[in-house]
């Protein structure tokens, strides 16, 4: 059980072994050249393996006082990521299971003189809490409609998996301004069977002004594909793989 090893962590130990990544979402011309950087994704990646460190956020995110530590380390570091590039916009993820907190809305709170340069991304994880039914139904909504009132722009990730379901856009259409699809997630489907469902998600995010992302999108015959029939905002490894952030000294 996560909350039972929470006894065995040490949290500065954890946190030591951290760093951020970046990974560009762009927007494509038909011609197949990368028309702009929209903004980047902010990833948490651990110095051992260089992936994301699944079962260390986990831990953390588990109780509020580790989350609270998780979150002060994250702040400092994006912080000062945003100071030294003004001009650019980021993408942060946060886990369901992190709303609960009062640490992760003081956090919220502390960037919001930066909301311009942030958008919040609720990805698709189920909480660990044992009311994670409501969390599926209302929650949703009312922490969504909070993020908004508090200057941030909101993606809703990883979109027809885990809780990020139909059901939870549909329900919070006026609090969302991005959808993303992962490729990577439905790799098992024929690919003309997932170019239709990409293609519904299209037609609702076209009527409700909603940015659509896909991600995944890791090789030519994958882009190609995809910019053929219109899907110009990608993620992937194609245009670029995750990259350590870099600080002006100016």
């Amino acid at each position: 059980m996560i909350l039972d090893s929470y006894k065995l962590v040490n949290t500065n130990k954890i946190l030591s072994d951290f760093y951020l990544a970046c990974q560009p979402v762009v927007r494509i011309q038909h011609n197949l050249t990368m028309n702009d950087v929209i903004d980047y994704e902010i990833l948490i990646r651990s110095k051992i393996n260089d992936c994301f460190p699944y079962k260390e956020f986990k831990l953390l995110t588990a109780r509020e006082e580790s989350n609270a530590a998780l979150l002060k380390w994250f702040s400092s570091e994006l912080t000062n990521v945003i100071k030294s590039h003004a001009a650019s916009k980021f993408d942060i993820n946060i886990d369901p299971q992190q709303l609960g907190f009062l640490s992760t809305w003081n956090f919220f709170k502390k960037l919001t003189a930066f909301n311009k340069n942030i958008a919040v991304e609720l990805t698709e994880a189920i909480p660990l809490e044992s009311n994670s039914i409501k969390m599926q139904n209302s929650l949703p909504t009312l922490y969504l409609n909070r993020l908004k009132k508090m200057g941030f722009t909101t993606v809703i990730d990883d979109i027809d998996s885990g809780q990020n379901t139909l059901k939870l856009i549909t329900d919070n259409l006026h609090n969302i301004d991005r959808i993303k699809i992962s490729l990577l997630a439905f790799k098992n489907l024929d690919s003309q069977v997932l170019l239709s469902f990409l293609k519904a998600w299209h037609v609702l995010a076209d009527h409700y002004g909603l940015e659509l992302v896909i991600e995944g999108t890791n090789n030519l015959e994958i882009v190609k594909s995809l910019v053929a029939n219109d899907f110009l905002i990608q993620q992937g490894f194609y245009w670029q793989k995750p990259q350590i952030i870099t600080l002006n000294n100016s």
